[in-house]
This record gives C-alpha cells, sequence and structure tokens, in this order.
C-alpha cells in the first residue's frame, strides 16, 4: 500500500479502508494471488501433504531469494562506502564481515536449493516435486520483475511531466 501511495505500484494497491486505515487493495491481491497458486499447486500434487510441502518450500523460498542479494550488498556497501553513519554496526573487521557475509549468504543458497530439490543430498531429483516448486518460483521473479519495471518506467514518465511543468 505505501509503495503504491508513492506512485512505485498501480493505484488500486494503495486503496485503502476508510475506517480501520488497513490496506484494502494489496490484502484483495495477496488473497487473489494466494488462491491461484493453492489452485495451481493443487492441480500439481496428489495428495494434501503433497500440496502442503509443495506450497510451504514455494513460500519460504520466495521469503528467502531477497536475503541472497542483502548480505553482499551489505558487504558491498560496507566496502565502498565505509564512513557513513548507519542504524546497525557488525562489529569486526572488514575481513569478519566478509566471512559473516559469505557465511550468511550460503546458508540462504542451501536452504533454497534443499527447499527446491529436497532429495539432491542423496543424488535424487523428484521432478514432480521439484518443477512445480522451481516454475512457481520463476513466474513469481517474473512478475516482480515486471511490475518494477512498469513502476520504474511509470517514476520516469511522472518526474519528465513534473520537470516540463
Amino acid at each position: 500500500m505505501e509503495a503504491a501511495q508513492a506512485g512505485e505500484l498501480p493505484e488500486f494497491v494503495a486503496k485503502e479502508h476508510p475506517v480501520h486505515k488497513t490496506p484494502v487493495g494489496a490484502n484483495m491481491i495477496t488473497g487473489m494471488v494466494s488462491t491461484v497458486v493453492i489452485l495451481l499447486y493443487g492441480l500439481t500434487t496428489g495428495e494434501s501433504d503433497e500440496l502442503f510441502w509443495s506450497i510451504f518450500a514455494f513460500s519460504s523460498c520466495i521469503f528467502l531469494l531477497p536475503y541472497l542479494f542483502m548480505f553482499p550488498a551489505f558487504f558491498k556497501l560496507r566496502v565502498s562506502d565505509p564512513d557513513r553513519e548507519r542504524p546497525y554496526k557488525v562489529p569486526g573487521s572488514i575481513a569478519v564481515q566478509a566471512v559473516l557475509s559469505t557465511i550468511c549468504f550460503l546458508f540462504i543458497v542451501q536452504a533454497v536449493v534443499l527447499f527446491v530439490f529436497p532429495d539432491i543430498g542423496n543424488g535424487n531429483v523428484d521432478w514432480n516435486y521439484s518443477l512445480p516448486v522451481a516454475l512457481g518460483i520463476a513466474i513469481t521473479i517474473g512478475i516482480g520483475e515486471w511490475i518494477l519495471a512498469t513502476a520504474a518506467k511509470r517514476m520516469q514518465v511522472a518526474t519528465a511531466e513534473q520537470s516540463n511543468v
């Protein structure tokens, strides 16, 4: 809702409840997307426990993927702009921060890989399980990137219109 109110997402996402000021538009989208995801994953699985684990793996990966970028970004900013005042501080030298960032990054990579391919440690890949999860992740990332690109274009148009006024 906040991003839509700032013009970064479509206007309908910014709709809020008139009394409670809760995000009606964003919650409606979340509900619709969740319903579609459950229905699509329901078509790819045979049993309810498979459906649960498939959706759990998908949603966990979607939750974890931003952290893949956060840890390298943290370290890059510490190297490229070390003197900037920040609200958080990681103790230790830059070498300690490099090690900690790398360890955190590798844990996230390992978690994502194991959520998508849980039996890879045994040398097995169950494509009936892994393919829907991987496709769901790829589609979600694709939609997110499309939304971001559309928002960036909308922001450029708005900035250009303001500078022409």
